[in-house]
């Protein structure tokens, strides 16, 4: 038998295109598409806030490591000062001293300054530190040659433990002897235990 081709009319041919284009689409299940899409979004999603997590737990780390780093530093220098004050018997930097103005004005005469005014006391702004206080001690020298007033002041930081220049108001004078003056107002502090 010979089979002869089928022949659809134009509308019968139009239905059935339109027929199978349906069956293919329902033959199609687009929710594993929605859901492939879905898994990747949620996949970046979390790789991405793991990501700015560890940026910022290395972050928080570089800080902490500087934090540390610094404090580091410091405590080698605090260790390196109680070394060194050891070493040349200077003791505890902040027992208290009640002569230490005298040791100051010692200093100042040695070199042979003359010294006008010394007043000493509790200095305001030290105050807030526990089981410290912070001591104060201003001079007034009139009239004195540059060169032992530094040196002065160098001495009485490196001889004197714990003591430190505050303020320095230098003018010049009149001078004796053709050689220039200075007037001179230093405030030095010292940090003291609380007894």
């Amino acid at each position: 038998m010979i089979e002869r081709p089928v022949v659809l009319s134009e509308d019968a041919r139009s239905a059935l295109t339109s027929a199978a284009s349906g069956a293919a689409r329902t033959n199609r299940p687009r929710w594993l598409i929605y859901l492939g899409a879905a898994t990747v979004f949620a996949a970046l999603i979390y790789t991405g806030s793991n990501l700015f997590r560890r940026v910022s737990a290395e972050t928080t780390l570089a800080n902490r490591r500087a934090q540390y780093d610094s404090i580091k530093v410091e405590v080698d220098r605090i260790n390196a000062i109680k070394a060194a004050d050891a070493a040349i018997g200077g003791g505890d930097r902040s027992a208290p001293d009640s002569r230490m103005a005298d040791n100051i004005t010692r200093i100042a005469t040695g070199l042979g300054l003359v010294v006008g005014n010394v007043t000493e006391g509790d200095d305001p702004r030290g105050s807030g530190a526990k089981n410290l206080k912070r001591k104060r001690y201003d001079f007034k020298l009139n009239n004195q040659p540059a060169d032992p007033i530094f040196t002065w002041l160098k001495r009485v930081t490196v001889e004197q433990p714990g003591v430190q220049i505050n303020r320095v108001d230098l003018s010049p004078a009149d001078g004796t002897d053709g050689h220039p003056g200075w007037n001179l107002s230093v405030t030095f502090t010292r940090w003291e235990r609380v007894s």
